[in-house]
């Protein structure tokens, strides 16, 4: 299966998770307390990677930024990091120089976000 086909599916599958939770709010208000920090283990923390980590494990299965530098075993904790990830296995794929752990080249068929193991 293409490569792209299987991301775009991950994506979706995290999507639908997203919408399902759309309204869920802080509580209290200001406090960045939520079920997916609670989720994750880092509660009362900026919680904008951790949604988009719970949406992909719990829609897809899909752990986020695994082998990466950072990356918790759930996924990843911050915005700077999962865009660190991100661009890290988008430019070693496109230039055919990735072998890290979870690099598209490198297996051939997944990239890195369609794997279902832990980081940390």
């Amino acid at each position: 299966m293409d490569v792209t086909v299987v991301a775009a599916a991950a994506g979706l599958r995290a999507l639908a998770v997203a919408r399902r939770n759309l309204g869920v709010r802080e509580e209290p208000p200001g406090s960045n307390r939520t079920p997916f920090g609670e989720w994750f283990g880092e509660n009362g923390v900026p919680w904008c990677a951790i949604f988009v980590s719970y949406c992909f494990a719990e829609g897809a299965g899909v752990t986020l930024g695994r082998g990466h530098p950072g990356a918790w075993r759930r996924g990843m904790s911050s915005v700077p990091l999962l865009e660190a990830w991100l661009r890290a296995i988008t430019s070693a794929s496109s230039s055919g120089r990735c072998r890290a752990r979870g690099c598209a080249r490198s297996r051939g068929t997944r990239p890195s976000a369609t794997t279902r193991t832990a980081g940390r």
